[in-house]
This record gives structure tokens, C-alpha cells and sequence, in this order.
């Protein structure tokens, strides 16, 4: 296999070293393998009993995390200046890859203090000022609604013909009906105006409610005082803040009571509502004096914002161009010592001891940077040690394509292929689009499918509009997928003859035997109950459907016996493809008696159960001729017959067709029988034969694993970075959990002997495992092919949900123009409207029902189709994700996310 092929199908060979990193230079080290080029892999696979990765989380760790809350705090503050930095630093802002260079290779542990002090100041001085500026705004709409209830007191509530208008006995209102109501049934019942409140002054209560709380604030007042108060209250509209921001429509609001009980009643009503009291002065001269003062305040505070608005924009200018820097370090820094966390302490604490994953030609490249992060370090060097012939299960890395990209995502979500295992993306990204056109045959729909994944391909902001954009944007990471699916559906629904529900295109009327019957006088005479045959000298099948079956009355016995019968012919493809892979994958891992006992079997028993069946559908289309229709095999009753061992001439469709078919059939049945039994019981006698002679030999491979995994640096073959020193003087042995507990995770475990990894060898082996799959396999055979038989079903479904549509919905307008036949005019007019209001019903359902649900149903099914069916055959999905370990990708990420925010001022995380 090509080298090509080999990164295309399998994951990339991997190998495991070891580090040993003083403690005094373990975060330049990580620093170093972060700025490496060749991508790494820190940490184990998990499957261990004690696993190197831990959940605990460091003091630096905690206070990285501590510190990138306090920096969402101050993005919070910086986010009410987004439009002016989008203004100073250009909404097409990116970070170049100088920056990022700079910025991922000059990182230092004590960098963390200084960071920690300036995002604090920062953090300080934008609180208090946003604190000031709250209060100020706060105060501002205070005074807003002053003026506001000053201006209706003079201007709306009572008249001012008098120099000193003060509510004595009824208040003299220039409109009563207009200017509020008198709480008893909206009538205009007065006061009590008895000689003993002529000479006294009225308590009043002013001040300003919610727009949407005034009603329960009136209700309320006259459920408490009926009769013996006056409420009134004006809407006021239009308010503005500080910042010119609309302000809650409030309504002032006016009570006049009788005593001084009733007015603290009503104040502590009001504030249960929400709403705002206001000491105004009494004279309506001083009411004029302190609106004038009020108005000047405002002014002035108006003034004094302004000068400090901008103040507050440079510091906010000053404190981004900060804030994306401290992003980017503090995210890069909080990845170094979570990589720190996944390393044991030993030593006394004085190293760390971890394990990276990377090619064998970026080894050397690993020892360059470890040489250089702990160059400081007082005679301490960092060490590696290469792990050959490990047993730990590496990680996968595949190289990611964009075409295939929604597919591999797809695939992954089954699960993550191991080390061993061929890649089940190529082959998805074929047959998955296939599948789905099956399901989904109609050039039309696959059309309209097809103008939606090219609608993804446009940029967003240029050809499409933001909202429509905003939309779409789930559907754009799967546009490649989308578009495969719509090619495939209009081949298919143009080898079929469908689009719309309609039959038409493609004739080829020499196929059928009509007699004397031409195709125009069929159209023309519209006979609806034509039986198509297919002509004499012809096949049954064609590479394409012919029109006229489209208004055959055994369309439906035609068409659906083919589609199934093609459904199980691709089924039992895409399976033997499936088992196909699984040896491939067993002869990859070496696993020999296994690819000969058990995948090879597996295979054979696949071939012969559902390979003949395909064989006898396809010589009956080929061969069959229609004079010999009334004697084609029947193929259930043939399979039946051929599994009883039954054989009859009569009648005439289960009589043999070819020579030597029964003992070919006898040939067949015997193979399944063997197939099944060699699956069954091939690898637990291999096993009884080999694990006699085997056991004295596998004590001592189990001595020799003990001896390395506690064996002496010496004889370890480790090998050190630094200035030559031996061996000997660096120890690099498994620490046990005794002695080497520490703050940064648990310790390193000692290796102990394990079950061979499937990509060494073979596996120790399980007796009730193997029953278990062997009897899982035989019981899905049948029943995995029969699953195919939803390409039909789905198919036929959509296919009859789309042809009813048409006559259902266009039809009726068409007939009821002939019926005004007699009127042009009419029948014109409201036949056009009436088709025109069809024709978007008919659109709409296509659309949304047709295209939209139908195709999702066919989505889910074809992912079905490979999870369950295809990937079930070969695929684990056992690995874990090679997650490579670089700063520069955590610090470009953490900049391209500062550029969305400058360029649209939405959050970010």
C-alpha cells in the first residue's frame, strides 16, 4: 500500500516517549514542545488502571482560570465601546502571525504575577467607572422625571390663573374629563367641599409610575380610598438617558387626599408598585424657581458626562489593545499547566515525568526543545526516553480534508477509529450520498436541494443577506456533504424518470410490445388502463425508466419489485464491503489465525447466503426473456426450496432453470454450514491447541515485561539531553504511588503485565466473547440485509407523497377554467387566481415537506444505514482524538476571537 493511501485509509504511526523535565524548567519545556512544528501529543490513552491525565487541577491552573473570569468581567465593560474600537481598530482587524510567533514563544511562569496586577488595575478602573457613570445615569433620569412632574403640575393638573395655585378643597382642574378621572365608576363625583375644609390645605402626593404599572397603581388607590381621594395621571413619552438611550415610559401621577394617614398610605402604596415620590414646593413661584434650577442641572451633568465619555473611550481603546494580548497569554499559559497537571512529581518533587505522542521523525525535534526550555536549569536536563514496541493504545490522527469534513465529523460521532483501523470516511463519503439518493430519487427535489448547497458556497456578507446568512450558517460546515447528496439525487431521480411527481423525459417505446397502439393515440385517446409489456425481442431492465410507465396500470408491480430487488443488491454490496474491510484490518493488525478462523469465514458465509440470491436476481433480468415471463423463477420460493433440500418440476416457476443448479445449490448450502461452523468453532480450538505449548514461553514473556517495567536507568536505554551526563546519575524508573504523591496529579504507575494490544498481536482471547459475537453475526445477517429494504420503502414513500401532490393541487384549477368554458373572462380571471394560490400551496409543501422533511428522513436513514449496518462489520471506534499540544494554534484561536468581536461586537468565549 502507497504511502499516500496508507495516511488516506489508516491512522499515522505514532511513537511513545518518555520525559523526565525538572521542576525548575518544566514550563519552559512545555513552552519549547508548544512553539515545536511537528505536532505532539501529551498525555496517556486513559485505559490504565491509574491514569496519568487527572481531574484535580493545579494552584496555576485554578489561578489561570480565576484570572480569564476577571478578563470576561472587563470584556463586559469593554463591549459598551464596541462600536467606537470597531471604529479605531477596523472591523477587518486580524492578528498577524509575527504577533502570534511573539506571543506564544515569550511566555514565562512569573509572567502570570504581572498579568494578574494589570488586569486587576484595569478591572478596578472600569468597575468605578462604570459605577460613576450608573449613578450618574441614574440620577439624570431622577431629574428627567422632576422636570417632567414639575412641568405637568403647572401646565395640566390645576389651572394657574392665580399666583399661588395650591389644591385647597377640590383642586380648580382646567379639564376634569380630560385631565384624569374621579375613582367612583368614572363619574365626576367630587370631594367632600364642607365648610370645614374650605380654609385648609390639601395633602397632595406627585410622582411617577411604570407605564405598565399605572392601571394597578389607580386600582389600587380607589380600592383603598373610593370616595375621599383624587387620582389623576398624565403619559409621559420620548424620556432619554445620559447616553440618549430610551428610558421605561413612566406616567406622572397626582393624589389628593383629605389627611395626612391617607397620604402615607397612599406612599407606601406606591412604593409597593414601584413607583417614584417627589417633594415638590407648594408655591407654584417656587415650583418655577426649582424647574429652572433643575433644567440647569441637567445641563451640567449633561456637560460633565460628555467630557467624561471620552476619557472613558480612550481608556477603553487603551484597555483592548491590552485585553487581546492578555487573552491570548493567559489562554496559552492555562494550557501549559493543565499539560503540567497530566505529569507526575517525583524525586522529591524536584521532576516531572510525563508521556508525549509523536512521529518518529519529530523525536529529534522533541529533544531540540527540551534541550533548550531547560537550559537555565542548575545542573538538571530534561531527558527522553523513545518507548519501543509499546503497549499503549496511541492516538489517532488522520489528516482532515475539507471535502469529506461534514462526513469524518459524522463518521467520529459513532466513534473514533483506533491506531489499527482502517478509516470508514473515504468509503462514507461514497456510498452515503448514494443511499440517500435512493431514498430520495427526483431530479426536481434533488435540484432544489442542489441551489441550497450552492447558496452555501457564497460569502456570507456579500451575496447573501445577514439575516438569511444567520440562517444558514449550521449548514455551511456540511455544504460539501449537501451538494453530493443532491448530485446523487438527480441521477437518480433522472434514471428513474421522476421530478415533481411527474413522469416524463426520457421514451424509448421500442421497449414495450403495444400492437397496434402507437403512443399518440395513447395520448390522445387517454386510455388509463394500459398494460406495458416489454417487447420480444428486448430485457426487462433498461439503464433507464421509460415514460410511459408512468401512466401504466402495473406501474406500481413494475417499478417497486425493481426498486426492491435493487435494494438488496446494493445492501448485500455495502455489507460485503463492511467485511471486506474487516480483513483487511485483521491482516494489517497481524492477527492471523483470526483473519484465517473467523473474518475470512465471516466472509465466506456473507458471500454465499446473500451472494447467490443477487446472482439469481441479476440472471433474471439478463436472461429472462418475456416469452418466458409466465415461467420465471420465482426466487423466495427457489430459496426456501434450496435450504429444504426440496426440489420440484412443477409448477412450471419453481422448476430448475439452469444446468446443474441443484448441485450447485447442495454446493452452496454445504459452504454456508461450514462457514458457520468454522466461525463458530475455528478460533476456540486454535486457541486449546496453542495455549498448551504456549504457557511455559508465556511465564517468562511475563518475567521479562516485570523485569523492564522496574528495571535500572542503565538498561533502559534512556537517553539524556544536557551536558553528557550518565545515565546512571538521572534515574528514569516508574515512580511508585507511595512516594511520589504530589500537588500536579497522581503518581506514575508501574507497568504490569497486560493483554496484548490488537496492533501487536493477538488478543488474550474470550470464549464467551466469541459465542457472543459469533452468534451476533449469524442472527444479523439476514436481518442487516433486510434493513436495506428501507431504501425502498422510504423511496416508494416519497415517491407516491410527491406524484399525489400534483394532480391534487394544480389539477382542480385547470378544471374548473373548462367548466367557465363559456366565459373567457371569468374563467380566465379565476382560474388564474386560483392556479396562482395552488401553485404556492403546491410550493410551499414541496418546499418544506418534500425537500425539507422527506430529505431529513432520507438523512437519518442512510446515517443509520452505515452506523448500524456497515460500520458494525469492521469498525470499533475504540481510539481517542490526537489533540496536538502547540501554543500557537491556542494562541491564533484566542486572536481570531478577539477579530470577531472587533468585527461585530457579539460575545465571545
Amino acid at each position: 500500500m502507497s504511502g499516500d493511501s496508507e495516511s488516506f485509509l489508516f491512522p499515522e504511526s505514532l511513537v511513545l516517549c518518555e520525559l523526565l523535565v525538572p521542576a525548575e524548567v518544566a514550563f519552559e519545556c512545555l513552552v519549547a514542545l508548544g512553539n515545536l512544528d511537528a505536532p505532539v501529543h501529551i498525555g496517556s490513552d486513559g485505559s490504565r488502571s491509574t491514569p496519568i491525565v487527572v481531574s484535580s487541577i493545579s494552584g496555576p491552573s485554578k489561578h489561570c482560570r480565576d484570572l480569564l473570569m476577571t478578563l470576561g468581567s472587563v470584556r463586559s465593560h469593554l463591549t459598551a465601546y464596541g462600536e467606537f474600537i470597531r471604529l479605531h481598530c477596523g472591523s477587518d482587524w486580524r492578528p498577524d502571525e509575527s504577533e502570534i510567533d511573539s506571543l506564544a514563544a515569550t511566555l514565562k511562569p512569573k509572567m502570570l504575577f504581572d498579568l494578574e496586577a494589570s488586569i486587576c488595575s484595569l478591572h478596578k478602573d472600569l468597575t468605578e467607572l462604570a459605577k460613576l457613570e450608573a449613578d450618574m445615569n441614574s440620577e439624570y433620569v431622577r431629574l428627567v422625571h422632576l422636570v417632567n412632574i414639575l412641568d405637568c403640575l403647572d401646565n395640566v393638573f390645576w389651572a394657574t390663573n392665580s399666583r399661588d395655585a395650591t389644591p385647597r378643597s377640590v383642586p380648580a382642574m382646567a379639564d376634569k374629563e380630560a385631565a384624569g378621572i374621579l375613582l367612583h365608576g368614572g363619574s365626576s363625583t367630587e370631594l367632600d367641599t364642607s365648610a370645614e375644609s374650605t380654609d385648609r390645605t390639601l395633602p397632595f402626593i406627585v410622582g411617577v409610575v411604570p407605564t405598565s404599572k399605572a392601571h394597578c397603581l389607580r386600582l389600587g388607590v380607589w380600592r383603598r380610598f373610593h370616595l375621599t381621594a383624587l387620582y389623576t395621571d398624565i403619559p409621559v413619552r420620548d424620556q432619554r438617558d445620559l447616553r440618549d438611550e430610551p428610558v421605561e415610559p413612566h406616567n406622572v401621577f397626582l393624589i389628593v387626599s383629605l389627611s395626612e394617614s391617607q397620604s402615607r398610605t397612599a406612599e407606601r402604596l406606591c412604593g409597593m408598585l414601584g413607583a417614584q415620590v417627589f417633594s415638590v414646593p407648594i408655591s407654584q413661584e417656587d415650583r418655577r424657581n426649582h424647574l429652572m434650577e433643575t433644567k440647569e442641572r441637567l445641563s451640567e451633568m449633561r456637560q460633565v458626562f460628555l467630557e467624561g465619555e471620552e476619557h472613558r473611550k480612550r481608556l477603553a481603546l487603551n484597555g483592548w489593545t491590552k485585553w487581546r494580548r492578555w487573552f491570548a497569554q493567559l489562554t496559552a499559559m492555562q494550557a501549559v499547566h493543565r499539560a503540567l497537571d497530566g505529569f507526575s512529581r517525583g524525586y522529591g518533587k524536584q521532576f516531572y515525568v510525563g508521556e508525549v505522542w509523536c512521529s518518529r521523525e519529530a523525536v529529534d525535534s522533541v529533544r531540540q526543545a527540551l534541550a533548550v526550555g531547560s537550559s537555565r536549569a542548575s545542573g538538571l536536563h530534561a531527558t527522553v526516553r523513545l518507548v519501543e514496541n509499546s503497549r499503549r493504545r496511541p492516538p489517532t490522527r488522520m489528516p482532515r480534508h475539507e471535502l469529506t469534513a461534514a462526513v469524518r465529523d459524522l463518521t467520529y460521532q459513532f466513534g473514533v477509529p483506533a491506531h489499527w483501523e482502517i478509516d470508514p470516511t473515504p468509503f462514507t463519503a461514497v456510498t452515503f450520498p448514494f443511499l440517500f439518493a435512493i431514498m430520495f430519487a427526483d431530479w426536481g427535489h434533488g435540484l432544489l436541494l442542489m441551489a441550497l448547497a450552492l447558496a452555501l458556497f457564497l460569502p456570507p456578507g456579500r451575496f447573501l443577506h445577514p439575516d438569511v446568512a444567520r440562517s444558514l450558517a449550521p449548514l455551511r460546515p456540511g455544504r460539501h456533504l449537501l451538494l453530493m447528496c443532491a448530485v446523487f439525487a438527480v441521477y437518480c431521480g433522472a434514471v428513474l424518470n421522476d421530478g415533481f411527481g411527474l413522469t416524463g423525459g426520457w421514451r424509448r417505446h421500442s421497449q414495450f410490445s403495444m400492437g397496434n397502439l402507437t403512443y399518440g393515440t395513447f395520448v390522445n385517446q387517454s386510455i388509463s388502463q394500459l398494460q406495458l409489456a416489454p417487447k420480444e425481442d428486448g430485457h426487462v431492465m433498461s439503464w433507464v425508466t421509460d415514460s410511459m410507465w408512468g401512466s401504466a396500470a402495473n406501474q406500481v408491480k413494475f417499478l417497486n419489485s425493481a426498486r426492491m430487488k435493487l435494494s438488496i443488491i446494493f445492501g448485500t454490496l455495502h455489507l460485503g464491503l463492511g467485511l471486506a474491510l474487516q480483513l483487511v484490518n485483521d491482516i494489517r493488525a497481524g492477527r492471523t489465525a483470526r483473519v484465517w478462523l473467523f473474518s475470512s469465514a465471516k466472509m465466506a458465509f456473507h458471500c454465499l447466503l446473500m451472494g447467490y440470491p443477487v446472482a439469481l436476481i441479476l440472471r433474471k433480468w439478463l436472461a429472462v426473456l418475456p416469452r418466458d415471463a409466465a415461467c420465471a423463477p420465482a426466487l423466495l420460493p427457489m430459496l426456501i426450496a434450496m435450504y429444504r433440500l426440496e426440489y420440484t418440476e412443477t409448477p412450471c416457476y419453481l422448476a430448475t432453470y439452469y444446468s446443474g443448479q441443484r448441485y450447485v445449490e447442495h454446493a452452496i448450502v454445504a459452504g454456508v454450514a461450514a462457514s458457520a461452523l468454522l466461525a463458530i468453532f475455528g478460533l476456540p480450538i486454535h486457541h486449546a491447541l496453542t495455549s498448551r505449548g504456549s504457557s511455559s514461553s508465556k511465564a517468562k514473556a511475563e518475567q521479562k515485561l516485570t523485569a523492564a517495567a522496574t528495571d535500572v536507568p542503565g538498561d533502559r536505554e534512556e537517553e539524556e539531553i544536557g551536558r553528557g551526563k550518565s545515565d546512571s546519575a538521572m534515574p528514569l524508573t516508574p515512580l511508585s504511588s507511595s512516594s511520589n504523591s504530589g500537588s500536579r496529579g497522581k503518581s506514575l504507575p508501574k507497568l504490569e503485565p497486560e493483554p496484548l494490544d490488537c496492533a501487536h498481536g493477538e488478543k488474550q482471547f474470550d470464549l464467551l466473547e466469541h459465542c457472543l459475537a459469533c452468534f451476533e453475526f449469524l442472527l444479523s445477517s439476514l436481518s442487516h440485509s433486510a434493513s436495506y429494504l428501507r431504501l425502498w420503502a422510504i423511496g416508494l414513500a416519497h415517491g407516491e407523497l410527491t406524484a399525489i401532490m400534483w394532480p391534487m393541487l394544480l389539477m382542480p384549477p385547470t378544471r374548473l377554467a373548462d367548466l367557465l368554458a363559456a366565459s373567457p373572462t371569468a374563467a380566465l380571471l379565476l382560474g388564474g387566481l386560483t392556479l396562482a394560490a395552488s401553485f404556492c400551496l403546491w410550493a410551499c409543501i414541496t418546499v418544506c415537506i418534500l425537500v425539507g422533511m422527506e430529505g431529513m428522513t432520507a438523512l437519518l436513514h442512510s446515517l443509520r444505514l452505515h452506523w448500524i449496518e456497515f460500520q458494525s462489520k469492521f469498525y470499533s471506534g475504540a481510539g481517542y482524538m490526537f489533540r496536538p499540544f502547540s501554543l500557537k494554534a491556542e494562541v491564533r484561536q484566542a486572536m481570531d476571537s478577539c477579530a470577531d468581536f472587533a468585527a461585530s461586537g457579539e460575545e465571545f468565549h
